[in-house]
């Protein structure tokens, strides 16, 4: 079992890692919250909308939209 005083991190608790280290965690992030976006939207989409395919799709913009604006006020205030 790993304790506190023997647990090591890469990077401390006021540490920035460098530039390409933070795209790929910022690309990592945008992959886990896409998949997630998607299967989600795409059920909700089926289950409001049943076969009309243009809705289906309005609301699937909608849901891009609302996480793009979540995203920008959490990069903006977020980690204050």
């Amino acid at each position: 079992m790993v304790t506190e005083e023997t647990a090591t991190f890469k990077y401390g608790l006021d540490d920035t890692p460098p530039p390409a280290a933070m795209a790929l965690y910022g690309l990592q992030w945008w992959i886990v919250c896409l998949a997630c976006s998607v299967n989600v939207g795409v059920v909700t989409a089926r289950l409001f909308y049943g076969g009309d395919v243009a809705g289906q799709m309005f609301y699937l913009q909608k849901t891009f939209a609302l996480m793009g604006l979540a995203g920008l006020a959490q990069i903006l205030a977020g980690h204050r």
